[in-house]
This record gives C-alpha cells, sequence and structure tokens, in this order.
C-alpha cells in the first residue's frame, strides 16, 4: 500500500496507480482473452464439418485436373476434336513458374 499513500506508480512500467488496479486490469484482461478464444473455439466446431466437405471437393478437383493434365502432356488429352475443330480457338495448357497449371482457351485474331 506504501504506493498509493505515497504517489508512486506500480507495474512493470510504472503505470498502475497501485497493486490493485495493476491486478485487476491483468484479470481483465485474461477474461477477454478466456472470451475471444472460447468465440474461436466455438466458430471452429460449427464450421468443421462444413469446411471438411469443401475441402475434401477440393482434393477431388485438384485429382481432376492432375489426371487432365496428364493426359494432356501425352497428347490423349484435346477435349475438342482435332484441333482443326476449335472455331478460331486454341486450347492449351499453360505451366507456370511455380509448377502450376491451367488450361486456357485462345482465340486467333
Amino acid at each position: 500500500m506504501r504506493a498509493k499513500t505515497t504517489g508512486e506508480k506500480v507495474g512493470p512500467n510504472q503505470e498502475y496507480n497501485s497493486y490493485r488496479d495493476m491486478y485487476e486490469d491483468r484479470i481483465r484482461m485474461t477474461q477477454e482473452s478466456i472470451k475471444e478464444l472460447r468465440d474461436q473455439k466455438q466458430y471452429a466446431e460449427e464450421n468443421y464439418e462444413p469446411n471438411l466437405v469443401q475441402m475434401k471437393m477440393f482434393s477431388g478437383l485438384q485429382n481432376l485436373l492432375h489426371v487432365k493434365l496428364q493426359l494432356i502432356q501425352s497428347g490423349q488429352g484435346n477435349m475438342f476434336g482435332d484441333s482443326n475443330d476449335m472455331s478460331g480457338g486454341v486450347n492449351q495448357v499453360a505451366m507456370t513458374d511455380q509448377g502450376g497449371a491451367a488450361n486456357v482457351f485462345t482465340l486467333d485474331s
């Protein structure tokens, strides 16, 4: 109590008038943190199933695109028939520097 009677500040940064103020502030911050963590936990629990379904769908899409890329690279994956049957366009697989690929349809001008 010496700090309160002499006007000295207490705490790590000398920002509180008393130890009581310092500990009450720490308790308040801890309670706010607990509430935020409980909200995050509830959100994660509520969205787990929908997110799991979406992850499975993206995994299937990734597998499908990988097979498509392999077919195109092997020359068996021409989706539009002959290359002359493209109505002025070209269907290509464009490779990126990072190892990804995209199916690109470009129109000849």
